[in-house]
């Protein structure tokens, strides 16, 4: 005997309608909550609403027919066995299994969109053995995003009450007509497929959202589990090109030289007239660098950038008084986007970083490998376990000589550092590299990446109650980040190497942002950005050349390395990047992959405190026409060296 529900019907058709319908409405009411949650990031107001609920009604039902196609294509066919009990217990599984999944995807969206701002798409299956300690890590997301959890729950709970008392009932005998049948499948599969494809126009792609809203509220329109099986498809958003190579080659030439010496910034380029100075300039060839990645260090928690806000990073604005200072940006919101932007000068401007993209065996020359062939000796220090975002790998490649992991430090000082997650606390860690770079012979290159101020912002049992609570919990972590640099300065300082060392501190991606100037497309990948040497300080005629500066001008991640060279004046001929020595006197710019579109903030020449925007949706397009092209001829330039594998570049042979 077939059970009895609210929701009872004998017309297949209007069967299959309603239960993919509550579906659709657990998914939208999980878009709701998305934006409700993550307020601080996205705003709507008077149309943007309409488009809002236009563009969830395409994307969600685009969504509800591709994941339960299973489900629908065993009820909509005329298969005669179709009302058998049996067959619809299997097809009602085939839907409620997949929509359950993909419900939970969209959950774990409103927590995770913050570290990321993107929707989940199909990298998250890359990320699955390459990131923490998973079985600790998943309780503590659980409850530290319990609303997430319990919306989840709710909605899931609901979306099992109506599907259940959905209910096909038995068929009357005088509406048997097996050409009705034929004809009603027909129809069926027609609009299922119109649904599909979202509309009757081209297919519905990632895109389109920006048809419906502001390209900054896209995310808002799309969804997760739309966002994954569409990327399983095609991992790679690059714009339709507009443009012949030689005319984005004209725009943009992302061919590494050396400035003009009368071309560099004078707030850090020594340029002096005195004997001692030539010294200095003659040795800066062998000085050792030491770049430091600071794990979601933003300019919102930094007294030196946020003068309005409460400063987290004592130590840090102490050192910004002795360094040359510039508004950073970071490349990606994600730790393994800002390695390869680093010490490779190679952005991620599509779903996938570099290191796990079909791309990632492609010839590269990174920072290590060029001082390497100067001379150099290069190590890279990470206090996460080893094959963490598959670092040590990316090292190799990029020519770092030595990799140091949570096993190196394990194997000589033991786990009571440990931190329960992601690996070795800051303080311990970074006092373990000072150790290690002492033992390098100069000149050496060292690359440090810090992991405490992250996601489950846990301190050392010694230390708790020692630093200052914000209102929110990674802030803490930054106070003690902080700290552990502030200490690892006063040891490195009693080496012999201190004073001929230039430090790079930056971060790999800002943290959550707390306030509306800190998101948004110009705010929400805002990290420090600064250069410091001690032998500035020490040498008097360098003193006045290198005066402390807090420059307006933007410098990402992927400056770093043409920097670096550039005030090494290490030439380098087969070198590409997608970025520009701080030295050189071109506005500085910044470009970024956010939620499906490319982004270009650009420091405006005339008026150096204010920057213009320049973004690329699908057909979608925002700011003037001649920033617009020049993001056009990047990505252009970057997805053609993708393709062809020319990251390098190679003197033809005659």
């Amino acid at each position: 005997m077939k059970r009895k529900g609210i929701f009872s019907t004998s017309n297949i058709y209007a069967y299959v309608a309603l239960k993919l319908l509550w579906f659709l409405l657990a998914l939208f009411a999980s878009q709701v909550i998305f934006y409700f949650y993550n307020g601080s990031i996205f705003h709507l107001e008077g149309s943007d609403w309409l488009g809002f609920l236009y563009g969830n009604l395409r994307f969600g039902a685009a969504t509800v027919t591709a994941v339960g196609i299973v489900f629908s294509s065993m009820l909509l066919l005329p298969f005669p066995w179709r009302r058998k009990q049996w067959w619809l217990t299997i097809a009602e599984v085939m839907l409620i299994i997949p929509a359950l999944v993909a419900l939970i995807t969209n959950i774990v969206d409103i927590a995770y969109y913050q570290f990321t701002y993107r929707r989940i798409s199909s990298e998250i299956l890359l990320y699955l053995t390459i990131g923490g300690d998973m079985g600790n890590l998943l309780p503590k997301f659980v409850v530290d995003y319990w609303p997430a959890t319990v919306s989840g729950l709710v909605l899931a709970i609901l979306l099992g009450i109506f599907e259940r008392q959905t209910v096909l009932t038995e068929k009357h005998q005088f509406h048997h007509s097996n050409l009705a049948d034929l004809a009603s499948s027909l129809i069926a599969v027609v609009v299922f497929f119109i649904i599909l494809r979202g509309g009757f126009s081209s297919s519905i792609q990632l895109s389109d959202a920006a048809r419906n809203v502001s390209i900054q509220n896209s995310a808002l329109v799309t969804n997760s589990p739309y966002t994954f099986l569409r990327t399983l498809h095609n991992p790679n958003t690059f714009p339709q090109e507009v443009m012949t190579e030689q005319e984005a080659l004209a725009i943009y030439n992302p061919h590494f030289s050396l400035s003009p010496k009368n071309n560099t910034l004078p707030t850090f380029d020594p340029t002096l007239q005195d004997e001692s100075s030539m010294v200095l300039e003659n040795n800066k060839k062998h000085m050792n660098v030491v770049i430091i990645v600071l794990e979601s260090f933003s300019q919102e928690y930094m007294g030196c950038y946020n003068t309005q806000g409460e400063s987290f990073t004592p130590f840090l604005d102490s050192l910004a008084q002795k360094s040359q200072v510039f508004d950073g940006r970071s490349n990606g919101k994600k730790s393994i986007e800002a390695i390869p932007a680093i010490f490779a000068s190679l952005p991620t401007l599509m779903e996938a970083p570099f290191s796990l993209c079909r791309f990632k065996d492609n010839d590269i020359v990174g920072l290590p490998q060029v001082l390497r062939d100067n001379g150099y000796q290069t190590a890279f220090f990470h206090g996460s376990y080893n094959g963490s975002m598959d670092f040590d790998k990316f090292c190799k490649k990029a020519g770092f000589q030595q990799y140091f992991g949570m096993d190196e430090y394990v194997w000589r000082r033991g786990k009571k550092a440990y931190d329960g997650t992601w690996g070795i606390f800051d303080e311990p860690f970074l006092q373990y590299a000072i150790g290690e770079l002492s033992q390098m012979k100069e000149p050496f290159m060292g690359g440090i990446f810090t992991i405490s101020s992250h996601h489950p912002y846990t301190i050392p049992q010694e230390h708790i109650g020692k630093f200052k609570q914000g209102n929110h919990p990674l802030l803490q972590t930054v106070n003690y980040g902080d700290y552990a640099l502030q200490q690892f300065f006063a040891t490195a300082s009693r080496e012999p190497w201190f004073n001929n060392t230039l430090f790079v501190i930056l971060a790999d991606h800002p943290g959550q942002g707390l306030t509306p100037q800190y998101n948004g497309l110009n705010g929400s990948h805002r990290i420090p950005m600064m250069f410091y040497s001690p032998s500035w300080a020490k040498d008097s005629s360098a003193t006045a050349a290198h005066k402390p500066v807090h420059s307006q001008k933007i410098v990402q991640q992927t400056d770093v390395m043409p920097t670096v060279l550039d005030y090494l004046q290490i030439p380098c001929s087969n070198l590409v990047c997608f970025g520009h020595s701080a030295l050189d006197s071109h506005p500085g710019y910044h470009i970024y992959y956010g939620n499906g579109y490319h982004c270009l903030v650009v420091q405006d020449r005339e008026h150096p405190e204010q920057n213009r925007i320049a973004a690329i949706e699908g057909k979608t397009t925002i700011g003037n026409e001649e920033d617009v092209n020049k993001l056009r001829a990047i990505i252009q330039s970057y997805q053609h060296r993708m393709e062809q594998n020319a990251l390098v570049t190679r003197t033809r042979r005659r």
